[in-house]
Parts: C-alpha cells; structure tokens; sequence
C-alpha cells in the first residue's frame, strides 16, 4: 500500500548496462534522461495510477516499456506511524529488455 504525501521509492533493476531512464508516474509528472537510480516520487490524490518506465543504454531505448499500476491511499490519520511508506513497488523482479 502506497500513502498519499508519503515518498515512493522506483528502482530499475535492468541489465544490458543502462545509462538513463524515462519515468511516467500516471499523475502528469514525467521525468526524461534521468540517470539517478533510485528515484523518488509522492502521489498527492488518492487513486489508482499507471506507472511506465522506459531504459536506454548505449545501443538506445529498450525494447519494451514497463507498465505497472499502482493504488496510492489516504489512510486514517488514528494515531499510526508517520514514517513514510516507501515502496519500491512498481519495478521490484521486473527486467527490462533492452536492444542489442
């Protein structure tokens, strides 16, 4: 569970040596040439939200994006922790495949 406010914590785990990515968080917020790995982002609406993520490395961009969807919620402010929920949760055991 993602918590509105709250740092989310996407990390690309690809191989073929990547020099940069492209992130699209699904909120309107797109990053393009990034090199840092990982990157942060906070969601400040509660919804549903298609994250894509794209790689290049030295030959170009990879084959195929990598889509995920991602819930972000607003919890009930009861007293519960205020540490933030990170989640590396989009791109965990996902490869990307990339040119050759």
């Amino acid at each position: 569970m993602v918590e509105i406010n709250k740092d989310v914590t996407f990390t690309d785990i690809s191989t073929n040596t990547p020099i940069s990515f492209d992130w699209n968080f699904g909120d309107g917020t797109v990053l393009t040439g990034i090199t840092d790995n990982p990157v942060k982002h906070q969601y400040n609406i509660p919804g549903d939200y298609i994250i894509t993520h794209k790689v290049y490395n030295i030959c170009g961009p990879s084959t195929n994006d990598c889509t995920k969807s991602l819930n972000v919620t607003e919890l009930p402010t009861n007293g519960g922790s205020s540490a933030p929920v990170i989640a590396a949760a989009a791109f965990v055991g996902l490869m990307m495949m990339l040119k050759k």
